[in-house]
């Protein structure tokens, strides 16, 4: 019996068929897995729960083309801000405009934070940084009381988390 299995050429394509089909899956498998795991980021930046960034001195000045914002932030978390979402919206108003672009020329100064006299980016619990941001009239439209909004991040670069958490919101009014 086992001599005709052998000889049978039915038999043995089947047997065949079957390891190539075997090696073809695992081989995609391969590829697939090699693939996916070069386009998932290896370290994510995490933002942990004690991160909080608050306002020490804030001014409003409204003129002719938008306003003159001074905004001094200090850490008053238990790690170390890299970077904050500076926010401004018209007093009522559910969705605050980002005022501190950093792909904008000029205005990563204000986006990632440097302790003064350090260039190490960062700035450290208890540490103050104060940043003036020109903001235009499509924001801030004249005198008038306005929420101002402030959400630290964690991470180097273009890798932020940001801590939802430790956002900071402010009524402030702008005069002339």
């Amino acid at each position: 019996m086992t001599k005709q299995s052998l000889s049978n050429p039915r038999g043995l394509s089947e047997i065949v068929s079957y390891v190539l089909l075997v090696v073809i899956a695992v081989g995609i498998s391969v590829a697939v897995y090699t693939f996916i795991s070069v386009y998932i980021p290896k370290d994510k930046p995490v933002c942990p729960s004690d991160v909080f960034i608050g306002t020490s001195t804030v001014s409003c000045n409204s003129t002719g083309s938008g306003a003159i914002l001074t905004v001094g932030m200090i850490n008053k978390g238990l790690f170390t801000v890299d970077a904050a979402y500076i926010r401004v919206a018209q007093q009522g108003r559910e969705v605050t405009i980002l005022i501190n672009e950093p792909s904008q020329s000029g205005s990563a100064r204000g986006f990632y934070l440097y302790e003064p006299g350090n260039i190490k980016q960062g700035l450290s619990p208890g540490k103050e940084v104060i940043y003036e941001y020109n903001v235009p009239t499509s924001i801030i439209s004249g005198p008038g009381r306005y929420t101002l909004e402030i959400q630290p991040a964690i991470g180097r670069g273009t890798n932020l988390a940001l801590c939802g958490a430790g956002v900071s919101r402010q009524t402030i009014t702008c005069t002339s």
